[in-house]
């Protein structure tokens, strides 16, 4: 029976990647995107010259009741869904000592997309799942929830947060559903800086590249790969685990790797 994988932002980045790979093990794609219609129908267009079955859809998946829609509509398209993956997600760029720019409105946005929006892509995924006997989830967390990094006291906050839901509904949805995290470091390709006007993303990752071990910086198709393994049955006895891709990333002082 052909298995259906759904991507949470696959239109760009650690979702395309994931999208792609997904479809190269065989699973039908669904791609929910919120802005990028362009960058998700040319994914669609990729998969499908594969032979591989693949429509995209329109939601943001922090609007519950859009959430459920949306989850309606892939189900009557393609009848299941037995892997999701999540994606989604916002930053803002926010020095740390800087505690008046943590608006109410900051917290509000980045809670609700990278926290809520993926809960409520977990609720209804296990209700569809659970009708075809189980599934897999992957969400998309960071390392900046796992410790004072990334790029603000908001977006670190909404990851663990995010880290800890991840590690709740593995247990509230076992042994039918497992449910696992990923947290990469810096990826290259991701401007996680991009509303900052000083940024510069070459120049950021040789500069976070000083201080990974394996002397580079994590590549989209590097954390796809983790996502497949965590999604697919090859990890068929983990769940509740938080995956850490940096590199082997340590802290840096004067100029020396600790």
């Amino acid at each position: 029976m052909n298995k259906t994988a759904l991507i949470i932002g696959g239109g760009t980045g650690i979702g395309k990647c994931s999208a792609i790979k997904l479809a190269e093990e065989g699973y039908s794609i669904a791609i929910v995107y919120n802005s990028s219609a362009a960058p998700a129908e040319a994914v669609k267009q990729d998969i499908l010259k594969t032979g591989v079955d693949c429509e995209i859809f329109q939601a943001d998946v922090s609007d519950d009741a859009r959430c459920r829609e949306v989850f309606s509509k892939i189900e009557e398209r393609f009848g299941r869904i037995d892997t999701l993956v999540s994606c989604a997600g916002t930053t803002k760029y926010i020095k740390f000592r800087d505690l008046d720019a943590a608006t109410d409105e900051v917290w509000e946005k980045l809670l609700k997309v990278n926290l809520i929006g993926s809960f409520h892509c977990c609720r209804e995924a296990a209700r569809i799942m659970k009708k075809n006997g189980g599934g897999s989830i992957v969400l998309v967390a960071s390392t900046a929830g796992v410790k004072a990094s990334g790029s603000s006291i908001p977006y670190g906050a909404s990851k663990a947060a995010l880290i800890h839901t991840a590690k709740g509904l593995a247990m509230a949805l076992a042994p039918e559903i497992r449910v696992n995290t990923v947290s990469p470091g810096i990826v290259t390709g991701t401007a996680w800086h991009r509303d900052n006007p000083d940024f510069d993303a070459a120049a950021a990752d040789a500069k976070e590249s000083l201080s990974i071990p394996l002397g580079y910086v994590t590549r989209p198709e590097e954390v796809a790969d983790a996502i497949v393994f965590l999604a697919t049955e090859k990890s068929s006895n983990i769940t509740g685990v938080d995956l850490v891709l940096d590199g082997g990333r340590k802290e840096v002082q004067n100029g020396q790797i600790y």
